[in-house]
């Protein structure tokens, strides 16, 4: 049986209030530095693999994944593991048990530009994995979020391999629903800065506040 997240889990346990998104875009090298091993980190999807990391949660929603290689080295890794329900449907045993996730969330209810309200019993889609970690950080409570390999712009990811559809230099179509995302948890008191080079707006964290 699927675990679902919000059946199953009791948020305020689940993440400190202050913690560090790393995702999977090319500009991850280059900012994993200002991310402290001891920091808790929520890693998405490829990064897993990357060096530096030390994963806490590895949230994964693509049912692409599947046919990654990271996917399969991730796996073998130490870490609560957080799927979409589609993806973890999809790698379930026989029966409908559950040997892959500790918890799987579900995708409905497309995130809007007008619209981007996290909403209970989902993580929405429509933002990239990027999102779904906001949204998460948001009903735990999380106050102070920083983010590293989330680029927004480009065609590679941190391993060299491709983004599909997309070109070198071109900023993704996600951006709006992204950005408004953002805006809308800013103005719930969340404090979420990027560590590198972003095309979202969010301000690069300085450590003289720190």
């Amino acid at each position: 049986m699927l675990n679902d997240i919000f059946e199953s889990c009791k948020f305020s346990d689940l993440l400190p209030d202050n913690i560090y998104i790393v995702g999977f875009g090319h500009s991850l090298h280059g900012e994993m530095v200002h991310v402290p091993r001891d920091g808790f980190q929520v890693v998405l999807n490829g990064a897993i693999t990357q060096k530096g990391i030390n994963p806490d949660i590895w949230l994964v929603a693509d049912e692409v994944a599947l046919k990654c290689e990271w996917f399969s080295r991730g796996l073998g890794l130490k870490t609560t593991r957080i799927f979409s329900e589609n993806l973890e449907a999809n790698v379930c045993q026989e029966g409908g048990s559950s040997p892959y996730a500790d918890y799987t969330f579900k995708q409905g209810r497309e995130l809007t530009t007008d619209n981007p309200e996290p909403v209970w019993g989902y993580l929405r889609h429509n933002g990239t994995v990027f999102a779904q970690a906001l949204q998460l950080a948001f009903f735990a409570g999380c106050r102070v979020i920083k983010c590293a390999g989330v680029p927004f712009w480009g065609n590679n990811h941190a391993d060299g391999t491709l983004v599909p559809g997309k070109e070198p230099g071109m900023k993704w179509g996600h951006l709006g629903v992204v950005n408004a995302l953002l805006r809308y948890l800013r103005a719930q008191g969340s404090e979420i800065y990027t560590l590198g080079d972003t095309a979202l707006d969010m301000e690069v964290y300085s450590y003289e506040r720190a």
